[in-house]
């Protein structure tokens, strides 16, 4: 009885692969997070190609606006208020938090969406006082990545059939010898995922259900967890439509930003065979 059960789950198990294999790798292509960052670094390596950008120190505006770079920060620098943004070598902002050997309580920006944020926003007023070979190269540079659409995190929400159940097993209690495995019949009204961290999976059980909140904590399952393979079983079908809609909205964004970053790489080309041509 327990080898023919058994047998069964294995067989149902090897019969979803493919439907799983389907959405863990539409997850990854949804995934703003990743595309966000790639995003990023090509802008970031573009403009790392035509350092240094002054020889000397030069001091360009005082900014009050707040920036941020989240959620996607490397490092601490991830957002500011009431700074000074110098030119040095690289771009760089002045507060009373650190100090540099290029400037006096200075420091260059090496957080990639920060870097991207401010040059978007002030990046002409930056341009105007890069050295003078490649100032028009620079300001040029800026225009485009002005034209790139960033790529926000969504919140992908479904409803589901009326009266629609969703079941999920309990652990039985690890200090009670007489506690057993239960199964727990809930309603599920609808199931939603968030584009930044596209393989949790939330189950929304009633009306006016807080959304953020659920994410924020956590409240969701893994769904590249075979632990979990149950439950995204009983999903997946609306799932995989859920992950069609976020693809349709990445790629149009993805469509729009490629000729960009094309128009990007033709211009930083020659600087990037100079400094190739260097380091031989």
């Amino acid at each position: 009885m327990t080898d023919n059960i058994l047998t069964g789950i294995i067989d149902r198990t090897e019969q979803l692969l493919p439907t799983f294999h389907k959405l863990f790798s539409l997850a990854n292509e949804v995934a703003t997070e990743e595309l966000a960052s790639n995003l990023y670094y090509k802008t970031r390596e573009a403009f790392r190609l035509l350092e240094p950008f002054s020889w000397d120190s030069v001091s360009v505006l005082h900014v009050t606006k707040r920036i941020f770079s989240t959620p996607i920060s490397r490092y601490g620098d991830c957002e500011i208020t009431d700074s000074d943004i110098i030119l040095f070598r690289t771009i760089g902002l002045k507060d009373s938090r650190s100090s540099s050997y290029y400037h006096p309580k200075a420091y260059p920006v090496r957080e990639e969406q920060l870097f991207f944020n401010i040059v978007r926003e002030w990046g002409l007023q930056i341009g105007e006082k890069t050295r003078g070979p490649i100032q028009e190269d620079f300001l040029e540079l800026v225009k485009l990545v002005k034209e790139l659409e960033d790529y926000s995190n969504l919140i992908i929400y479904k409803k589901l059939d009326v009266g629609k159940t969703f079941k999920s097993l309990d652990e039985p209690n690890e200090y009670d010898n007489k506690s057993k495995y239960k199964v727990r019949t809930n309603p599920c009204i609808a199931i939603s995922f968030e584009t930044n961290r596209p393989k949790w999976i939330y189950i929304v059980e009633k009306e006016n259900t807080d959304i953020k909140r659920m994410i924020e904590e956590r409240e969701g399952f893994y769904l590249e967890s075979y632990d979990n393979m149950y439950k995204v079983e009983q999903v997946r079908e609306p799932l995989l439509e859920m992950y069609q809609e976020a693809l349709v909205k990445m790629s149009a964004i993805k469509d729009h930003n490629e000729p960009i970053l094309d128009k990007i790489d033709e211009l930083v080309s020659a600087y990037s065979f100079e400094k190739a041509i260097h380091r031989k």
